[in-house]
């Protein structure tokens, strides 16, 4: 008996420890996150911008059941027709999505979000992958990767350089052209 009595404890005492959701959580779906592109090719030093776009980018909702702003059960017929749980508030409230930018090499690359748009710039050369990512209460999250490719930009010519390196042209045609009249003359 007692033996039975310590098993039935035991396992009471594992469930307890198991964690589950809660029944009145409300799933409204995925957010979804669009990138107008994949990848950016930059020279270093310069910036580009990619178009995001967030579906939904906000949504009007009542506080949820089991979230900070609300207790857990809220009695009867909490539920409006739009699934939202009302507990005993009548007023919706507008949230935003969320945008989250990380990188992976900071060194070579640098990116923010603000207003749909990211804006990448170049900081050296090589390789960096830029994850956007998501949220809204109440949605799954989701996310995009967009790799960054820079490379060194070519070094650049001075007006001197091209100026001796026309002098140099004109210098050869000249001597070609000498060269052709004496030969011409000896003929």
């Amino acid at each position: 008996m007692k033996k039975r009595l310590f098993v039935l404890l035991m396992l009471i005492a594992c469930l307890t420890m198991i964690s589950v959701p809660s029944f009145a959580y409300i799933e409204r779906g995925t957010v979804h996150i669009y990138a107008d592109t994949e990848g950016v090719s930059l020279k270093v030093g310069e910036s580009a911008t990619v178009a995001i776009t967030l579906d939904p980018a906000q949504e009007d909702q009542m506080p949820g059941c089991g979230m900070a702003d609300c207790p857990q059960e809220c009695g009867q017929n909490c539920l409006s027709d739009d699934g939202n749980c009302t507990c005993d508030i009548i007023t919706y409230e507008t949230y935003y999505t969320e945008v989250i930018v990380t990188n992976k090499n900071e060194a070579v690359a640098e990116a923010s979000y603000a207003d749909g748009v990211l804006t990448i710039k170049a900081l050296a050369a090589g390789e960096a992958s830029i994850n956007v990512a998501a949220r809204l209460r109440e949605y799954m999250g989701s996310s995009v990767n967009i790799t960054v490719t820079a490379e060194k930009p070519a070094p650049a010519v001075s007006t001197g350089t091209i100026v001796g390196i026309g002098a140099a042209v004109i210098i050869v045609i000249a001597a070609v052209v000498v060269f052709s009249v004496k030969k011409a003359k000896k003929k």
